[in-house]
């Protein structure tokens, strides 16, 4: 047991070194008064996804977060702001096996990077994670540089909830990849319209050369997201 939690600890002590990790917000009674507000009308019209009309003066990244404490929902960030279903799609897990599914996470912030990142001018790769250990969540961003080169990346999108027991877990290791799969289609119970400034780490996104390794890219993130050598769009 000694050796397994030296083993945990290490392990943390690498994720933090390498990557940004998740605050943990502390919701006040207030702000979960208003929270529940909103999140007891999703459940108003079960029939229809509910668009949230976000009017509080909290940012959204912290209703977020608190929605996903509940077991209720699950997300998943997009730049397409009317989907009604979202439909099984071959696509590929962390570990590079192919899976026919509709992909999700249960992390707050990772799907607003999927949402406000404009695809369309996705030139080159996209380098991102969301890891799990011990109850902390350690992020990663990076963009190719020629998709960075002078322009802006952003704009606007929608996070959408969806019910978290369609969903199961893709990854049972003890450092997990965030990513949740669902075989079946899927109809979202909410749907909320988030910007580039509801993005938590807007300004923790790093940008590497298309050559470069993506080990490479991992070890040297954190430097650069303290160095300057980020997304300044």
């Amino acid at each position: 047991m000694e050796i397994l939690r030296k083993d945990d600890l290490m392990i943390g002590l690498l994720l933090n070194a390498l990557m940004h990790q998740a605050p943990h917000m502390q919701i006040t009674p207030e702000e979960r008064e208003l929270y529940d507000r909103l999140l007891k009308d999703i459940h108003s019209t079960p029939s229809a996804t509910v668009t949230i009309h976000y009017e509080l003066p909290y940012p959204k990244s912290r209703f977020l977060y608190y929605a996903s404490q509940s077991d209720q929902y699950i997300f998943h960030g997009s730049n397409h702001q009317a989907i009604s279903t979202f439909e099984p799609k071959q696509q590929t897990l962390y570990n590079g096996q192919m899976v026919q599914a509709v992909f999700a996470t249960i992390d707050p912030i990772w799907p607003v990077f999927y949402a406000t990142l404009d695809r369309s001018k996705a030139k080159g790769s996209i380098r991102n994670a969301c890891l799990e250990h011990k109850g902390n969540r350690y992020h990663f961003y990076s963009v190719s540089q020629t998709m960075n080169h002078g322009q802006d990346i952003w704009t606007d999108g929608m996070i959408y909830f969806l019910p978290r027991d369609r969903f199961r877990r893709a990854d049972q290791g003890a450092v997990r990849f965030d990513e949740w799969v669902c075989e079946q289609p899927v109809t979202p119970l909410a749907k909320l319209p988030v910007s580039a400034d509801d993005f938590f780490y807007r300004h923790k996104v790093s940008t590497h050369r298309e050559q470069e390794s993506l080990v490479k890219t991992y070890l040297l993130y954190k430097w650069r997201t303290r160095n300057g050598k980020i997304d300044g769009g």
